[in-house]
């Protein structure tokens, strides 16, 4: 039986269907772009099958006869969509806007170096109070440590990625590089694939894992 709840127009019904109900953020300007931007890491199959469902409000039937699958693998192709739809970062570029998302990543990178700053200026004058002026290496290796932490959330990571890491409770990439590379590839369900994606991102942000 096709259950979808045909009353509301496009792209609130689709909204709706991420929110598990009533979706309840006000459209940023920019939504119609940012939409188009969440659906372009799909593929050109995936995007039809989101449109010929949500916007042209195909039933499942009809759509599965246009693509030529059966009705459950439409069924299957969409619910796997709105779960990628609904990872944090996607939701965020829906609620926010990709200007908005863009406004805040500068905002967040201000913010945190000059935390970052002010840390390093304290840290460096409890150093400076407990040791000779001369001892330069001490200061040295303070201002190494500040490091601006990068958040997992603020990572263009998997789905699968992400959720794996936040369920060992990681939170920054600081904490994941806390750890050696046979420590994080032993995370429950993280896989070959998802330890390969995040070895890159860890050595683009050039950082390296604890035993490197």
């Amino acid at each position: 039986m096709d259950t979808m709840n045909y009353t509301e127009d496009y792209p609130i019904n689709l909204l709706d269907e991420l929110a598990g109900g009533i979706w309840e953020h006000e459209l940023p300007a920019d939504f119609a772009g940012s939409l188009e931007y969440v659906l372009a890491g799909f593929s050109e199959r995936d995007r039809r099958v989101i449109y010929a469902r949500f916007r042209d409000k195909k039933t499942l039937e009809e759509i599965a006869d246009s693509e030529n699958l059966s009705r459950e693998r439409i069924r299957q192709i969409i619910a796997a969509k709105i779960k990628k739809l609904k990872h944090p970062i996607r939701l965020n570029y829906l609620i926010y806007g990709v200007k908005g998302m863009e406004a805040a990543a500068v905002q967040k990178a201000i913010s945190s170096h000059c935390e970052t700053a002010l840390k390093s200026i304290c840290e460096i004058a409890d150093k400076l109070g407990n040791m000779p002026v001369d001892n330069m290496k001490a200061i040295a290796e303070t201002c190494e440590t500040a490091k601006t932490e990068k958040r997992l959330d603020e990572l263009d990571l998997s789905v699968r990625c992400y959720n794996c890491l936040k369920r060992a409770n990681y939170e920054t990439l600081e904490d994941v590089c806390s750890h050696t590379r046979d420590e994080i590839s032993k995370i429950r369900n993280l896989g070959q694939k998802a330890f390969n994606e995040l070895d890159k991102i860890v050595h683009k942000h050039g950082l390296k894992f604890k035993d490197e």
